[in-house]
């Protein structure tokens, strides 16, 4: 390297003194002027590279950082600082196995920097090897007791893997560390409900939903989802956490060109187009698009993956596209550079999924479908695909996104799944060959206890009945039998359903159960689908948010409202009444097995149409440059 002269150095001294004191106050932005003045003057400067890449990662543009803290990192190989983020770099670019190379390398020079042990964590979870992830995050809190975003993030791990118990201490624990640690409330609440642990349930919600509608990082809104039916304290969640979590791009990738292609190009982007519950529901769907007006194409995020499903999708799109190995604002850009005109996610704030290609605004049309039942609260998301069921008009000033009203059910569904016919028997899953059999395949999260009472109140009145709920975990069914015991229910009416993992034997069960009794906030989505495809008679009540509505949109599509119950009230007692008469539940049962051919909510290439009609109108919308806006897709006769 050129010897500096002495003015210079002095000058770099200064630049890199005033950049740290800014970067310190939290003014990214000033700070990286005063790094590149001091790259303008020194390209190989180790200090200026090193942290104006962490302001990149601080901003959230981990491609720029990864440039420039690799050539830091080619200039000092032993600083295990610049391994560190580097290492997270890689991470948070799409490429975990890199970035655990370079996180042991930093380890090796370091073994015991908490940083590096607790980025190895996020990257080994990333790669779902949890069980080692959680070995690296205790290494980092072993090493720095009060290590916040360890100890939460620890909480994370536990919960994906099923440790109820220790994720609901290790969330404790954060707020004992920082009682307003965000969203650790509702983890914390989330992961007692998913465990059927309801000792503190109503303290929990009343809580939330108070802090919540006081503007408070309490809880992310697929959570709250399953915990309140208040839909004014779910748009308040979820724009709090979209303004916090996934802020609007101030420089959007799009900026308002008007593209002019022989069809209207469509990308969905999810990390689910594998045996996951959205793509039963849609692959149907996405193999009917009319490829004369629409190109379609799917972004894969997450690892790639195999089996029947994600092969079935691979072709299902003209372009499929495995995204898994890039950053969400590479993939942003691929979206804006493949001149997308309408962007659709799938996801919303669920597993695995990136909001943050959303907030980049690549596409010059935004909707949010099936993925996710409350509204994004995120002013980058345009639309909302939706119906006057589960959006009825007086509740559309509760969501951020104009709606799209489909006219039967918003909920998508595949009508080319076989109904399994091989004879099951009550004897093979553990129900009694007499009596009656109440069911409830619901995720545990979804059982409240003001549901699960009146459940044993039925139990009472119908003596020969029994209880078939889906539980697999030790702990769940622990605190269910516990629960039916401490209502006078002798805990053997309670029979659990192992997850399968052939979906056709879940469908075919189905038919051995005599009655659905659906949950409240978040009721049956998907599992609602199947129940009534395989001809079960399902009671549902609705309540107030999107989330608890989709079961009765489903219902009422299918022309059978009278199985949409008033009030908590009406729903127990028409459930006594059913369970009383067996014949009308038998010809409930036989209307759901008519041979009428497809129909709503099963007729997919109805669905079809109206979608695309639906898109078409969007996207002649924004191509005349005005604002979007509410609109409802006519249904011919």
């Amino acid at each position: 390297l050129a010897t500096r002269t002495a003015p210079v150095t002095r000058r770099i001294a200064a630049l890199l003194e005033q950049g740290v004191a800014l970067h310190r106050q939290g003014r990214i932005g000033d700070a990286a002027r005063q790094y590149r003045q001091i790259l303008d003057l020194d390209a190989a400067h180790f200090d200026a590279l090193h942290l104006l890449g962490v302001v990149h990662l601080q901003a959230g543009d981990p491609g720029a950082a990864l440039a420039l803290l690799e050539q830091a990192a080619r200039l000092r190989p032993q600083n295990a600082d610049v391994l560190v983020n580097f290492g997270n770099a890689l991470r948070e670019s799409g490429r975990p196995q890199r970035a655990l190379a370079a996180l042991d390398r930093a380890l090796h020079l370091k073994p015991d920097a908490p940083q590096a042990h607790y980025n190895r964590a996020l990257a080994l979870q990333q790669l779902g090897d949890i069980d080692t992830a959680l070995e690296a995050y205790e290494r980092a809190i072993a090493l720095q007791p009060r290590y916040l975003e360890a100890v939460f993030n620890r909480g994370v791990a536990l919960q994906e893997a099923r440790r109820y118990a220790e994720a609901e201490q290790a969330f404790g624990r954060a707020l004992e560390l920082d009682p307003n640690c965000p969203y650790a409330a509702g983890k914390r609440c989330y992961t007692r409900l998913m465990a059927c642990d309801w000792r503190h349930f109503e303290a929990d919600r009343d809580h939330l939903v108070a802090a919540v509608k006081a503007g408070f990082r309490v809880c992310d809104p697929f959570s709250l989802a399953g915990i309140s039916d208040d839909p004014e304290a779910q748009l308040r969640c979820a724009q709090t956490y979209a303004a916090d979590r996934f802020p609007t791009a101030s420089n959007p990738l799009w900026t308002g060109e008007r593209y002019r292609h022989e069809r209207i190009r469509i990308a969905y982007v999810s990390a689910d187009f594998h045996d996951h519950p959205s793509a039963y529901l849609a692959a149907g769907l996405f193999e009917r698009h009319d490829r004369d007006r629409f190109e379609v194409s799917a972004i894969a995020l997450g690892p790639s993956r195999s089996g029947a499903m994600r092969a079935r999708l691979t072709t299902a799109f003209e372009h499929f596209v495995e995204a898994g190995d890039r950053s969400a604002r590479d993939i942003a850009r691929l979206i804006r550079d493949r001149e997308i005109d309408i962007a659709v996610d799938l996801m919303g704030y669920t597993r695995g999924s990136l909001p943050e290609i959303f907030a980049l605004r690549p596409a010059p049309v935004q909707v949010a479908f099936l993925g996710q039942p409350t509204t994004t609260g995120a002013p980058h998301i345009d639309y909302l695909v939706a119906d006057p069921v589960v959006v009825p008009e007086q509740a559309r000033r509760y969501f951020s996104e104009q709606l799209i009203y489909l006219p039967d059910s918003y909920l998508v569904s595949d009508d080319t799944r076989a109904r399994p016919d091989a004879p099951l028997s009550r004897t093979d899953q553990g129900l009694p060959e007499k009596g009656l059999v109440f069911c409830c395949f619901n995720n545990h999260y979804k059982i409240t206890p003001q549901i699960f009472a009146i459940w044993m109140r039925l139990l009472h009145a119908v003596p020969d009945s029994v209880l078939w709920l889906l539980a697999d975990h030790p702990q769940v069914i622990a605190n269910l039998e516990a629960a039916a015991r401490a209502q006078g229910v002798n805990p053997s009416r309670l029979v659990f359903a192992p997850r399968v993992g052939d979906n056709r034997e879940h469908l075919g069960r189905q038919r051995l159960a005599d009655l659905f009794l659906d949950t409240l906030p978040y009721n049956a989505h998907t599992t609602a689908n199947e129940a009534l495809w395989m001809g079960l008679p399902l009671l549902t009540c609705p309540g107030e948010t999107f989330a608890s509505r989709v079961a009765a949109s489903q219902l009422c599509a299918l022309g059978m409202p009278e199985l949409v119950a008033a009030d908590l009230g009406a729903y127990e007692n028409m459930a006594l009444a059913l369970a009383r008469d067996r014949d009308r539940l038998q010809a409930l049962r036989a209307r759901l097995a008519e041979p009428r051919g497809p129909r709503p909510p099963f007729a997919t290439d109805r669905y079809r149409r109206h979608l695309e009609q639906a898109f078409a109108t969007l996207w002649q919308i924004s191509q005349c440059g005005a604002a979007p806006r509410s609109f409802s897709v006519w249904a011919p006769d």
